[in-house]
């Protein structure tokens, strides 16, 4: 090998996930996963601002901040003795500062980063280009307003203690892949159980990643969507979920 052989970077990260890793998200459509620490610490402090200056308001309150738009896709939503979210999109708010202003921007900076790399090794793992699905993707910056945010959205839930409910029926996500992080136990996913062989409700273990119906498609049906819900619990669960959806302007 001649020295002056010219060898150009890598394309990219190493990829984030093992092969037995890949084969699970692809044929489950559902992966436990480790958050790096940065986005272990923005996920924190989203927790802490959202439980300890947001959610404690009084419900009109939360609504004059966040008001709905869109349907359910931005703002400020309550289902009485059920729970409650809030969807955010962008940075500004139209009526007031929010305490979230702070928090939520480096939690979708490195919730993108994170998610991007996980399509990634995916895309290596069904023999794709590394670079397959990164002309679809939104930007890694959050946007300022509304007139310029993207389909991809976070949502920040509260809970009410309902045991031996279904608080979220289920469902499957429209995006990309979805990353879901929760204080305690309720998420539960769609899995196969290779012992019994057979399918059936499984409880999440820590930071969860979903693949949605968008990502099922652009593969040809190649991986699996990642069937999901919510189930009651005797204490208040917090949750927060980001969606990783492909780049078109809002309706």
């Amino acid at each position: 090998m001649d020295e002056s052989t010219d060898f150009g970077p890598p394309p990219g990260p190493p990829p984030i996930l093992s092969a037995e890793e890949i084969i699970h998200l692809a044929s489950q459509g559902h992966l436990s996963v480790s958050l790096p620490p940065a986005l272990e610490q923005a996920c924190a402090a989203l927790f802490t601002v959202a439980s300890e200056e947001f959610f404690i308001k009084s419900t009109d309150e939360k609504k004059k901040m966040y008001p709905a738009q869109k349907g359910e896709e931005l703002g400020y939503v309550n289902i009485e003795g059920e729970k409650e979210f809030l969807t955010l999109r962008h940075v500004s708010q139209p009526t007031t500062d929010s305490p979230l202003t702070p928090s939520f921007p480096p939690f979708y900076t490195h919730t993108h980063t994170l998610l991007s790399r996980i399509l990634t090794s995916l895309s290596l793992g069904l023999s794709l280009s590394p670079t397959t699905f990164s002309p679809l993707l939104p930007p890694s910056t959050l946007p300022l307003h509304f007139s310029t945010a993207y389909p991809s959205f976070t949502r920040l839930f509260t809970y009410l203690p309902n045991p031996n409910s279904i608080s979220s029926a289920p469902h499957r996500d429209l995006g990309l892949l979805t990353l879901c992080v929760g204080d305690g136990p309720g998420l539960q996913v769609w899995a196969y159980d290779e012992e019994r062989g057979a399918w059936d409700w499984r409880d999440t273990v820590g930071p969860t990643v979903l693949v949605g119906s968008a990502l099922r498609m652009l593969t040809g049906g190649r991986v699996r969507e990642g069937i999901h819900r919510v189930v009651g619990t005797s204490n208040v669960r917090r949750s927060v979920s980001f969606s990783h959806s492909l780049l078109f302007p809002l309706p």
